[in-house]
């Protein structure tokens, strides 16, 4: 496969003679020089006046090059292609209605926020967006409510993780344990806004994390995650709950909040038990 800069004005070109695409706009880390890599994926939003004419085929994005893999994703507002090509630059198609536009003019999708390049305007409708803030978006200050949902739904999930490792029933306890990382993912990025006074990262993902954690936290999450031995499951979940609550304590005390101390006095012994007593 070409290198990806000459890949993007091959699109452009092919874009600007497609007279139903109208709109084609860049994202992500190509829109800032120097801050890619070899693998780095190519995000394209086109608006287009036949949304069915890029789903239904796909000729259309197989004259860039060799594709070893192609993956559709429909939504109910887009149509999206994730493709692969040869050598494994992975370009993003984002398909959208021209009137989408209309809505972006109103208020900007925080995804555009990190910065985004106009390539092909045919109607100049793509002029009126806002500014972008340069930035990535981090997650909103949680409310007291939504702090306390966090800790319900991190109990819940150490529980169910507990339970299928003590049934021996490994698959869907990994399957729990990933749902436990999600909370911890909220908890961490809480904690960069409030106590790490963090406001250029997103956690989508966890994208990037190393940079918007603090090092002693990065340090822990070496051993939140455990191989399939029920052994090293429960070691990974003793101290993914560990980490959990450290961080939980600080967001809460910034919060002026409790850290629902009841939960871990019940699961905690439960969880324990259940780690010493397997079934007969």
């Amino acid at each position: 496969m070409e290198n990806p800069r000459k890949l993007l004005k091959n699109i452009e070109k092919w874009a600007k003679n497609k007279p139903d695409l109208r709109t084609l706009i860049l994202l992500g880390s190509h829109v800032h020089k120097g801050q890619t890599d070899r693998l780095s994926d190519i995000d394209l939003y086109l608006f287009v006046e036949n949304l069915n004419k890029y789903k239904e085929n796909q000729d259309w994005f197989k004259v860039f090059g060799p594709v070893w893999l192609a993956v559709l994703n429909e939504e109910s507002d887009y149509v999206g292609w994730k493709v692969i090509y040869e050598g494994g630059l992975l370009v993003e198609f984002f398909i959208y209605p021209i009137t989408a536009l209309e809505t972006m003019r109103d208020k900007l999708p925080e995804h555009f926020e990190p910065g985004y390049d106009i390539l092909v305007d045919k109607d100049r409708r793509a002029k009126q967006l806002p500014q972008a803030s340069e930035t990535p978006q981090p997650p909103e200050s949680p409310s007291v409510e939504m702090f306390q949902k966090s800790l319900a739904s991190f109990w819940l999930n150490a529980y169910h993780v507990a339970k299928y490792l003590w049934r021996r029933d490994l698959w869907r306890a990994k399957h729990h344990d990933w749902r436990l990382k999600d909370d911890l993912l909220q908890m961490m990025s809480w904690h960069a806004v409030l106590k790490g006074k963090q406001q250029t990262f997103t956690a989508y993902e966890g994208k990037g994390l190393q940079t918007w954690i603090e090092p002693e936290t990065f340090t822990s999450l070496m051993t939140v995650f455990g191989r399939f031995y029920p052994a090293d499951s429960w070691r990974a979940l003793e101290d993914t709950i560990k980490l959990f609550t450290q961080l939980s304590s600080k967001v809460a005390e910034i919060l002026g909040t409790d850290t629902r101390d009841d939960l871990q006095e019940k699961f905690m012994p439960l969880i324990k038990d259940l780690q010493t007593n397997p079934p007969d």
